[in-house]
């Protein structure tokens, strides 16, 4: 399996951002007869969806441009954005924590806040090195999880899944 950057997946979130916005922008100029002095009721809750949704549409799009993950049968293959290629066989692998909403998996997935649509895994070798996995790669990171299947992997379910490591 081979994944990189998805630029449908990365700008998903900002598109629902985008409609949250017009829809918002829409009902409060109907129901304020036109008076943008109530704008500002709108604006303001609407910057905390934002902030935090931009600042995690370039972290993510910075930590995925120009890499190329390789999941073969026995060994991860990361190739970067210079033409450096590191294999590392499976049996080096320690663990994987994966940084998730606690609403990511459920029916409510993406009716929620749109930076909640961002998470990544942290795939820990036994020296110490760590790959991130996107959720902005394609074909999906999930699925790439499943093939890792003698690997522990660690749930940590937050709302703001900034890659820090």
């Amino acid at each position: 399996m081979k994944l990189r950057l998805s630029i449908l997946k990365l700008f998903k979130p900002i598109v629902w951002l985008c409609c949250t916005l017009l829809v918002g922008l829409s009902f409060v100029y109907i129901h304020s007869d036109g008076h943008l002095k109530f704008l500002s009721y709108f604006l303001v809750p609407f910057a905390v969806l934002a902030t935090p949704t931009i600042y995690l549409f370039f972290e993510y799009y910075g930590e995925t441009n120009g890499r190329t993950v390789i999941i073969n049968a026995d060994e991860l293959v990361v190739i970067q954005k210079s033409g450096k290629v590191n294999h590392i066989p499976f049996s080096e692998l320690a663990y994987i924590k994966l940084f998730k909403s606690a609403r990511a998996d459920g029916v409510w997935a993406y009716m929620g806040n749109p930076f909640e649509m961002f998470y990544h895994a942290q795939i820990w070798t036994n020296k110490g090195q760590v790959i991130v996995l996107t959720s902005v790669m394609d074909p999906d990171i999930d699925e790439a999880l499943k093939l890792l299947t003698n690997v522990e992997i660690k749930v940590v379910r937050t709302v703001f899944a900034n890659i820090s490591i």
